[in-house]
C-alpha cells in the first residue's frame, strides 16, 4: 500500500510536465496485486476488498475486473465480488456510479446465479442508500419496459439445431414462398400474415429473456408497492413470455407482500384496458388465504356493472357475497352454476 501511496505522490508531481508514465506503473502495479490476490486467496478472504477500499483511486481496468469477478466467477467468488462493490459505494463516493453500473448489470445477468445474489443486494442494502434509490428505480424501469419492446436484430437469430426446432428466418423458403405468393397476383398484406414474425427480423422474446429483464423490477416492487401499479400499464400489451413471467412472479409477490385490500382496491377501481387476465390473478391470489374486505368487494362488483362484463372477476369473491347476493347475479345472468 505504502508503493501505492508512493506511486501516487508521483503522479502527482509530474502532473504539471504531462508524464503518463507513474500513472500507468500505478495502474498495472494495482492491477498485479489484486490479481494476485484473487488467483493466490480463496473467495472469503477479505484481503482482495480491503485492498480496493485502501488503495488511492481505481482505475479503469480494476474496474473492470472486478466486474470480471462478478459476471465471471463461481458462487463463491460472485458473492466475494459484490460484497466488494458493496463496500466501496459506502466507502468511496467516487465510485459509487461505476459500481453501482457493476451491480446493476449483474441484477439483469442471463446467469442465474448472478442475477439472483446481485438482485438480493440491490432489494436489501443499494434500494435504501438515498443516493441509489432513484437509479435503482430507473434502471429497473428501463429494463421492464426494453422487454415490453423486445427486438432482436438480423444478427442475433439463430437456427436452432440442438433443439431440431429451426427458425422461419432461417430457411430461405420463406422469402421464396412470399415472393412467389406477390406473382401470382396475392396481396401482400395477406401473404404476410401467413408468414411468422419471425420473417421480419424480430425473434419473439423467451421466458428466459423476459425473467432476465423483469426480475428486479419485481424485486422492488417488494419493497415499494406503488410500482406494482406499472405492471396493471403495461399488462395489455405486453408478448406472451413476458406475461408468462408476470404470471409467476405476481402470486409470489402478494404473497409475500400481503398487499393490503386498499393497495388492490385502487389498482382495481380503475384499471387499464386489457389487464382483465391479471385482474383475476390478483384476486384469486389475494381471497385464496383470506376473505376481501367489503371495499375490495365494492370495487370489484362496480367494475364488473360498468367495465368488465365478465363474470370470471367475480369468481374470486363468490364466497364473501351474501346468498341473496348470489342468487341475483345467477338470475340474472351474472354466474353459472352447476
Amino acid at each position: 500500500m505504502h508503493v501505492l501511496y508512493h506511486v501516487q505522490a508521483i503522479m502527482i508531481m509530474e502532473s504539471n510536465e504531462y508524464s503518463p508514465s507513474a500513472a500507468t506503473n500505478y495502474e498495472k502495479f494495482l492491477f498485479s496485486i489484486a490479481k494476485g490476490l484473487l488467483d493466490a486467496l480463496p473467495a472469503s478472504d477479505k484481503s482482495f476488498s480491503r485492498l480496493l477500499g485502501e488503495a488511492p483511486f481505481l482505475s479503469v481496468s480494476i474496474l473492470e475486473l472486478l466486474e470480471d469477478v462478478c459476471c465471471s466467477g463461481d458462487g463463491d467468488r460472485i458473492t466475494q465480488g459484490l460484497a466488494a462493490i458493496w463496500n466501496l459505494i459506502l466507502s468511496r463516493p467516487s465510485n459509487r456510479l461505476a459500481c453501482l453500473d457493476i451491480v446493476l448489470k449483474c441484477a439483469v445477468h442471463a446467469k442465474d446465479e448472478v442475477r439472483t445474489k446481485a438482485i438480493r443486494l440491490v432489494v436489501n442494502k443499494l434500494y435504501s442508500l438515498s443516493y441509489a434509490c432513484e437509479n435503482i428505480e430507473n434502471f429497473a424501469k428501463k429494463m421492464l419496459l426494453s422487454a415490453v419492446d423486445h427486438q432482436v436484430s438480423e444478427s442475433d437469430l439463430r437456427c436452432s439445431s440442438s433443439s431440431g426446432q429451426r427458425m422461419e428466418t432461417c430457411n430461405p423458403e420463406n422469402s421464396t414462398s412470399v415472393s412467389q405468393n406477390n406473382e401470382n397476383g396475392v396481396p401482400e398484406s395477406k401473404s404476410m400474415k401467413d408468414v411468422p414474425s419471425f420473417s421480419k427480423n424480430v425473434q419473439l422474446m423467451s421466458l428466459s429473456q423476459a425473467q432476465q429483464k423483469a426480475s428486479l423490477f419485481f424485486a422492488l416492487c417488494s419493497k415499494k408497492p406503488s410500482l406494482f401499479k406499472l405492471i396493471f400499464d403495461i399488462y395489455g400489451h405486453v408478448p406472451k413470455a413476458v406475461k408468462q413471467c408476470i404470471h409467476r412472479h405476481v402470486p409470489i409477490l402478494l404473497r409475500n407482500l400481503g398487499l393490503s385490500s386498499n393497495v388492490l382496491k385502487d389498482l382495481i377501481s380503475n384499471p387499464p384496458e386489457g389487464c382483465e387476465n391479471l385482474i383475476t390473478l390478483v384476486l384469486q391470489v389475494t381471497t385464496e388465504e383470506s376473505v376481501a374486505s367489503a371495499d375490495l368487494i365494492a370495487a370489484v362488483k362496480h367494475l364488473y356493472e360498468n367495465r368488465m362484463k365478465d363474470a370470471a372477476i367475480l369468481i374470486p369473491i363468490l364466497s364473501s357475497l351474501s346468498k341473496d347476493e348470489r342468487c341475483y347475479q345467477y338470475f340474472h345472468g351474472w354466474l353459472i352454476f352447476q
